[in-house]
């Protein structure tokens, strides 16, 4: 529904400047120039929606008038984001409220001209809502708990409450980086494979009528040699970048009524200013994005750190971290003491 929009907005001021030229220069810019902010003022007001959150439901209202009604109940909400690649070049994304109902219904609601912002803080307000942050059994999650493919690993039994009044979360890190590394290697390959496969491409298409000779052959040598060195940069720069994620992956998080301790760093409430996490819930629309990690990213005064925290779905080659709902109401738990509160991120 965006293109489109695009589409006719782009055609409408096209036409405008043609008619322009082509007639009265002067004349045509400024019925232009009349006409295009007219055009945009129901747009701009179409696109102002006003969002009210209540004990009992959720109502979206245009123009003064609610046009949708969501009860909350023992319902459950989650984020829902579609991206599709339009001429495999433009990538337009579809961002929904996602409503599992207590009887087992799912419907999802689309949150048409909301910014990446507002729908993080929609989410974000809907995570403490109803059923979403109760324990829910697998049959009610649209994507299952259990990590799948060769990730098949579980928490660590030391995870769970500590005896001075805390929480402590085990992160399986030595399986996840192996993990990583695999994932690694695996596109490394497929990346050399379709280098040289364009290569040797590129290459028939010049040589074909070219008869082959002791001399074609050493002077290809050259190229290939240029082609090798290619593809060695572009698999350091790949591995420079996974290793920059596998630094960023926890293996103990401790979470008390003062502080959040990952691994040998300490935060305090007083010198965090925010908290970003990815949704408990989130869903994606194709594999690709369903690779993308969970995230917790603290903000303090002075700097930001950021840690990865397995995927947000389980697939094949793929950690779904079951104690993440926990980590993520520890984290709720500790900032309402400040007044604060996480806040989702998407992709």
């Amino acid at each position: 529904m965006a293109i489109p929009f695009i589409f006719l907005a782009e055609m409408a001021i096209v036409g405008m400047l043609t008619s322009a030229r082509t007639e009265s220069s002067r004349s045509g810019l400024i019925v232009a120039a009349l006409i295009f902010p007219l055009f945009m003022v129901p747009v701009v007001l179409f696109f102002r929606i006003k969002i009210q959150i209540t004990d009992e439901e959720i109502r979206f209202s245009r123009f003064g008038i609610t046009y949708r009604r969501i009860p909350i109940g023992n319902n459950s909400f989650s984020g829902y984001v579609q991206r599709i690649n339009y001429q495999m070049v433009i990538p337009v994304h579809y961002r929904y409220l996602q409503v599992i109902y207590s009887d087992g219904r799912v419907k999802n609601y689309q949150c048409f001209g909301f910014s990446k912002k507002t729908y993080e803080r929609l989410i974000g307000e809907t995570q403490i809502l109803g059923g979403s942050r109760q324990s829910a059994s697998l049959a009610d999650l649209v994507l299952p708990l259990q990590s799948t493919g060769d990730s098949g690993a579980v928490s660590d039994p030391s995870s769970g409450e500590l005896p001075f009044g805390g929480v402590q979360l085990v992160f399986p890190k030595e399986m996840f980086v192996k993990l990583l590394i695999k994932n690694f290697v695996i596109s490394a390959v497929w990346t050399a494979i379709l280098v040289i496969f364009f290569a040797v491409g590129l290459a028939y298409s010049f040589l074909s009528n070219v008869r082959m000779s002791d001399k074609l052959l050493y002077a290809l040598s050259a190229p290939a040699g240029i082609l090798l060195a290619v593809i060695a940069v572009i698999i350091f720069l790949m591995w420079l970048f996974y290793r920059k994620r596998i630094r960023k992956v926890p293996e103990t998080i401790r979470i008390t009524d003062n502080a959040i301790r990952i691994d040998d760093r300490t935060f305090s409430p007083g010198e965090i200013r925010q908290i970003k996490m990815t949704p408990e819930r989130y869903l994606v629309y194709n594999n690709y994005n369903q690779r993308n990690y969970r995230k917790l990213r603290i903000e303090t005064t002075g700097q930001t750190y950021e840690y990865i925290l397995g995927h947000v779905a389980a697939l094949k080659n793929c950690y779904y971290y079951p104690e993440y709902g926990a980590l993520q109401r520890s984290v709720d738990a500790l900032l309402q003491q400040v007044g604060k509160k996480a806040i989702m991120i998407t992709f």
